[in-house]
This record gives C-alpha cells, structure tokens and sequence, in this order.
C-alpha cells in the first residue's frame, strides 16, 4: 500500500482512531512521491534533489505524528515493502525490526490480498503465496491480469 488510505485489504488499520487525520492523510501526494522513489532507489535507479527533499518531507510529517509508534510497528509486522511508515524507509524499518526484535510479517498485495513472496524465494518453502512484484502488488496484479 503507497498511499494513505484508512483501509487495507485486511481491513482498517487497527492504529487509527476516528478523528482527527494524521499528516500522512493531509499530504497524501508527498507520501506518494516519496514511495515511488523509494521504489525506485531500490531498483537501482537514480533520483533528484527533489526525491530526496519529498522522502525527507514525508520522515518530518511522520515525527509529528501521534501515532508514529503504532504505524511504524503495523508496517513491519505487516511486511510493508514501499513507503515511509513511522518515519522510516523501507531499509530502516528492516533495521530497526532486527535491533529490537520486532517479527517481520508477510506482506500481501495490496490489489488481491494474497501473500506473497520474492522472486528468486522457492514457492515449496513459502506455500499459499504468489510472486511479489512491486508497488506492494503480485506480479499478475501488477501486469494487469486478472486477480490472483
């Protein structure tokens, strides 16, 4: 999931309470931006002062947030691969679930549901899941086929 919508396809997210929006949800397009450029940095491709001035961006609006804590938490236990969450990029979230000991949970796409798995992962060793491909969707979903 890149944006910030109150609802995944497991439902709403459980750390947000009725009431007032949280910054993520007021600056949906910087949020936006800076997933598609964490994406994009991690296929290798460069990126412009101005990727770097909306990643950094959206970090900031995160740590005025009440519920960087929850948020960052719910992205790691559910495998959130793209987007800032509770402040932090994809690699820092890695980072810091592994120095405290936070379990990293399986991420589902964010078109069909299904859990999926990296590329070059061997389906016998991760069964019921489909081939993780980007944006937090399957690669059928992704390649706009039909739905797993």
């Amino acid at each position: 999931m890149t944006s910030r919508a109150t609802t995944t396809m497991a439902g709403p997210l459980p750390f947000l309470a009725a009431g007032e929006p949280t910054p993520c949800m007021r600056a949906v397009e910087t949020f936006d931006l800076a997933a598609q450029i964490v994406v994009d940095t991690a296929r290798g491709r460069g990126h412009s002062s101005d990727a770097v001035t909306a990643v950094n961006d959206a970090k900031r609006l995160c740590h005025a947030c009440p519920v960087i804590d929850a948020c960052r938490t719910y992205a790691i236990t559910n495998g959130e691969r793209t987007g800032i969450w509770g402040g932090m990029r994809p690699d820092e979230r890695a980072r810091f679930a592994r120095r405290h000991h936070i379990p990293v949970g399986t991420p589902h796409c964010a078109s069909c549901g299904h859990a999926t798995r990296h590329r070059n992962a061997k389906a016998a060793d991760h069964p019921g899941t489909v081939i993780y491909y980007s944006r937090g969707m399957c690669y059928s979903c992704a390649r706009g086929g039909a739905p797993c």
